[in-house]
């Protein structure tokens, strides 16, 4: 009979000692040697007749090891189903001795998740900010859609180039008399004005005549994204072609057909309907985000180490994945140059939807990671997963750790809520997902939700944020909730405009795209 000891209970953590008796790892010996006997096929013998002595010699060593494999995953879930316990993370197993014909020894050591009582729903209270789109923003939004539409034509009044202008021009530029990579274009358009090229550039082209050569001094900004360049001073040698002027796009029928629409009520009403989209949305992640925030004042409970430890991991990756993904990037740019730098429509041109929607973003905090029960046979985690990590300093590393914290707890407090009300991701909204994900890769749809469906920590993977959104609904709809109208522009300010940074955004750290790095490279 096995013989379970505990050896150690202190906070969440949990530990045994466990000893199998030898008769039951020979047992599972002898059944599988029985079940090789039907299958393998050995000289001499025929099929179905090796004798267990034979099959014993050849295969038991192999068919041992399986039995301590088979003896530790049922001994280990027992252990935990028996005593009602729920680990947080998988169990580590240490084999202290496992020799044939010897009782199988090892420990188990797991952290728990910690209780989580539910919360009192009616005493959450929600302000919910709400806003209609008005008729200027639709107006607003529709020029904006008109100006990337726009073209140009030959300037026919003779005159020196003014703000406003598009002079079509040739380049050549050079640092320390040596011309770099990307410093050269042919017919370039440049508006004056636009602040699409580096400081100083357009203004020295005021003024300019068609014909004209100038040289232009100029100094990179030195959080310019090729570094080679960044803070240096470059000559432009520009030879100027002609003067454009702006053809402005006029809001009618026709601007809607480009858009694929039959007429200009019809584009308006589909902006108004974007934008009404787009305020819920922003509405409903204002009261998600305060939601989580009174869960968070709510509860204080002690975490289990190694979820923490995996959050934090994962946070360190992604902060990782994004510095070499804005390097990646800064790098491209700055030796892209070879691109068309007509930029009056370097624009993509499905802008039924407004542009300017860097508003709310998601902020670190708001994702709380639904977490279920640990499968002990199976680590979600990243195991052996090596990341480059990021330079972090000591009060940076502390507080994404104290963000690995809240979203742990928060994770915690909503899978209780999940688990007690029985909310669950349905197949049919598990495959939507899929679906979605899957349009992310064009050409390869099929094959990504092949492998979507063969690899369960995908589907994990998806159906979290899907519960959380469900579990976060549920709460809402328990909770005292008003809504306080708005204007659309205080709906969506960025919260980070005139208040002290994001708790969760360490210092000196940038929250998200630095403006370097989303200026343009060219010149």
């Amino acid at each position: 009979m096995m013989q379970v000891t505990e050896i150690k209970a202190e906070g969440l953590a949990r530990q045994f000692r466990i000893q199998v008796p030898a008769a039951d790892i020979d047992k599972r010996v002898q059944n599988r040697l029985r079940e090789l006997a039907g299958q393998v096929r050995l000289p001499g013998f025929r099929p179905g007749k090796v004798p267990v002595a034979v099959l014993q010699k050849r295969y038991g060593a192999a068919a041992h090891g399986e039995a301590v494999e088979q003896a530790l995953d049922e001994s280990s879930r027992n252990i935990l189903s028996e005593r009602g316990l729920r680990p947080a993370v998988q169990p580590k197993i240490d084999i202290v001795s496992a020799t044939a014909g010897a009782d199988l020894e090892f420990t188990l050591a797991v952290e728990l998740l910690p209780e989580v009582a539910p919360p009192d729903y009616g005493a959450i209270t929600l302000e919910r900010p709400v806003a209609e789109p008005a008729d200027a923003q639709v107006e607003e939004t529709l020029g904006r859609i008109a100006e990337t539409f726009k073209g140009s034509r030959p300037l026919t009044e003779d005159r020196a180039a003014l703000p406003g202008d598009i002079v079509v021009v040739d380049y050549v530029g050079r640092v320390d008399g040596k011309e770099f990579e990307g410093g050269t274009a042919q017919r370039a358009e440049i508006e004056l004005g636009a602040g699409r090229f580096i400081p100083g550039f357009e203004e020295q082209l005021i003024g300019s005549r068609p014909g004209e050569d100038r040289e232009l001094t100029v100094t990179f900004p030195e959080a310019f994204p090729a570094k080679d360049l960044a803070g240096r001073e470059a000559v432009f040698s520009v030879h100027i072609h002609e003067l454009r002027e702006s053809e402005p796009v006029l809001i009618d029928d026709s601007l809607a057909v480009k858009m694929g629409l039959d007429n200009v009520e019809s584009l308006r009403k589909r902006v108004r309907e974007t934008l009404v989209t787009r305020l819920s949305e922003a509405s409903r992640m204002r009261v998600k985000r305060a939601l989580l925030d009174r869960l968070a004042e709510m509860y204080d409970f002690d975490l289990p180490q190694g979820m923490v430890d995996r959050e934090y991991e994962s946070i360190i990756r992604q902060l990782a994945g994004e510095e070499d993904a804005a390097e990646t990037a800064d790098q491209a740019d700055a030796h892209a140059h070879d691109h068309d730098h007509d930029h009056a429509h370097d624009h993509d041109h499905d802008h039924a939807h407004d542009h300017d929607h860097d508003h709310d973003h998601d902020h670190a905090h708001d994702h709380a990671h639904v977490h279920g029960d640990a499968d002990p046979g199976h680590d979600p985690a990243h195991a052996g997963e090596a990341a480059a990590q990021p330079k972090l300093t000591p009060e940076q590393a502390a507080e994404y750790r104290s963000i690995a914290e809240r979203r742990v707890r928060l994770g915690l407090v909503l899978a209780e809520i999940a688990r007690t009300n029985n909310l669950q991701v349905t197949q049919e909204e598990l495959s939507r997902a899929m679906v979605a994900e899957a349009r992310r890769y064009p050409g390869q749809e099929q094959n990504v939700l092949k492998y979507m469906r063969e690899n369960p920590a995908m589907a994990e993977a998806l159906s979290g944020p899907i519960l959380e959104e469900k579990v976060v609904d549920f709460i809402i709809e328990m909770a005292t909730v008003t809504d306080k109208a708005v204007t659309p522009d205080e709906l969506l300010k960025p919260e980070g405009d005139d208040a002290p940074p994001s708790s969760d955004q360490p210092k000196g750290q940038p929250a998200g795209t630095a403006e370097a790095g989303s200026a343009s490279t060219e010149p």
